[in-house]
């Protein structure tokens, strides 16, 4: 179609004003480091509905996985602890959790001559969108002073160039009955900002313009459906099970640990071999097959059958059809398995782990065709 037959533009005007539209009250509060953010419509004397502070918890629970998973591992470039400013170790989480769903990306440029308090309240205001006032975000300083120390020292180590340093702030909000969980993730590239972190604004009470430019990413959160109960208390979830499962599994997700969730053949749109509820599947000679998951290795890599039989199919992997989410492999013509075994994933050296499949899989006898007298 030309753009002489397509329909005209429509010129969007200002509406006009309407005395019964009234924007709401807000109220919001914030945890003591910052991180999680509750805002409210209903008065500041009411209570929030029980099962809107059980969704708000999850985030709160959430939050406090990610700090223990975080600042428990040591980092396999520096050889140092994480710090909850290393924003690779938080964007390994959100993206690799897929509890997130992105909804804006803004580059923020920020110019001050404030210091101390006044720099860091500023700043934390301008991100969240908020006009306090005269009102205090008496964590605001703690926090921007610690992203501003961690990302001192990364700029005087080796790894500076392209490192970036950043923070997390979880917005749990509940208006006018509806609880929704969005996400901010803010960070700056540490090599770009070098005199400022020398000059240290949220630190020195010295007057000196600067100009910041920081990246923003607003997220809508699902909570997990994993984790069934949730308590205010994070000290009676710290050895809960699930609470460990997940601390292990954001673990994974920072140092990005492969990980298999199976196999499926190799139609469009590929089909579990296991279905649900079952342990073993089956594969069949002469056929192609993809291994599905996260993180998988795309070099050096072999896949056979974790079994003690000499005789087990020696499966090939299709070159060139390695993602990272999928590995493509065949089962050779006129082989069989019966004893079920799992699938094996080597790949590089004694330093890399093998994965293995967490169900197994057998291999159907070829079809043998009969002749007619």
């Amino acid at each position: 179609m030309s753009d002489d037959n397509q329909a005209p533009a429509t010129t969007v005007k200002p509406p006009q004003k309407n005395d019964n539209e009234i924007p709401a009250k807000k109220y919001y509060v914030f945890n003591g480091t910052g991180n999680v953010m509750i805002s409210s419509t209903i008065q500041e004397k009411e209570s929030l509905d029980a099962n809107v502070q059980k969704v708000f918890a999850e985030a709160s629970v959430f939050y406090a996985g990610m700090v223990r998973a975080i600042t428990t591992l040591t980092n396999p470039k520096t050889k140092k602890p994480y710090s909850i400013y290393d924003y690779d170790a938080i964007k390994s989480i959100v993206d690799g959790s897929g509890l997130f769903v992105n909804v804006t990306q803004e580059d923020v440029k920020f110019s001050t001559e404030s210091v101390g308090a006044n720099f860091s309240k500023e700043l934390i205001e301008g991100l969240l969108g908020l006009a306090t006032g005269t009102g205090e975000l008496a964590f605001a300083q703690a926090m921007v002073s610690s992203i501003g120390n961690h990302g001192f020292k990364v700029s005087q180590s080796s790894e500076s160039k392209e490192s970036k340093v950043g923070s997390i702030i979880f917005i749990c909000e509940y208006l006018m009955g509806v609880p929704t969980i969005s996400v901010m993730v803010v960070y700056m590239q540490v090599d770009k900002h070098t005199q400022q972190l020398q000059i240290g604004p949220c630190i020195k009470e010295q007057s000196t313009t600067m100009d910041w430019k920081l990246h923003k990413d607003t997220y809508l959160f699902v909570t997990p459906s994993f984790i069934t109960e949730y308590s205010g208390e994070i000290d009676e979830v710290q050895n809960d099970a699930a609470y460990t499962d997940m601390v292990n599994w954001f673990q994974s997700l920072v140092l990005h640990v492969p990980k298999i969730s199976g196999v499926y053949t190799d139609d469009t749109p590929p089909i579990s071999i296991i279905s649900e509820g079952e342990e073993t599947g089956i594969l069949h000679p002469g056929q192609s097959y993809q291994l599905m998951g996260q993180y998988l290795p795309t070099e050096n890599v072999s896949i056979a059958f974790d079994s003690d039989d000499d005789n087990a199919p020696e499966l090939t992997i299709q070159e060139g059809n390695m993602t990272g989410s999928s590995i493509a492999f065949s089962v050779p013509a006129k082989s069989t398995l019966t004893e079920a075994a799992a699938l094996r994933i080597s790949y590089g050296s004694d330093k890399n782990p093998d994965v293995v499949t967490s169900g197994s899989y057998t291999v159907a006898a070829p079809k043998t065709s009969t002749k007619k007298s």
